[in-house]
């Protein structure tokens, strides 16, 4: 359903670190700038890899909101014990919530789910949004 004037929040999904994201790494770009050209919010995991390069090239394209979801409880943890970037956001909710957590609250705050390559994490963001959706 489109909401007149309205913004979708859309998730962009994929892999922290390995292979996949160079092998992801253009249509990461393509994807978080689309996103903002299309002024709709950006949403992610609040991580590296395909995560950060959407919500960089998002950021860069002039995005008008994006929203990182951390596993953390807090700001220090995210960037200390989870070892997770900050810059690319224009929020970041510290859920608290470790991974599993933090996939479900991510998954279920999006109009719409964009896996980009991945791993077992990103196969859990897409089990999320196959079950709830």
């Amino acid at each position: 359903m489109k909401i007149k004037g309205g913004r979708y929040q859309i998730c962009v999904s994929g892999a922290a670190k390995g292979d996949s994201v160079e092998q992801g790494r253009e249509l990461a770009k393509e994807v978080g700038s689309a996103i903002a050209k299309a002024k709709h919010t950006l949403l992610t995991g609040a991580t590296s890899g395909v995560p950060e390069l959407a919500a960089t090239a998002y950021k860069s394209a002039g995005g008008p909101m994006s929203l990182g979801i951390s596993p953390a409880a807090t700001k220090i943890e995210h960037v200390v014990k989870y070892h997770l970037p900050v810059d690319q956001y224009d929020c970041i909710l510290y859920t608290g919530l470790h991974y599993i957590g933090r996939d479900t609250l991510l998954i279920n705050s999006s109009d719409a789910v964009v896996s980009i390559g991945g791993r077992l994490g990103t196969l859990h963001e897409f089990t999320i949004a196959m079950e709830t959706r």
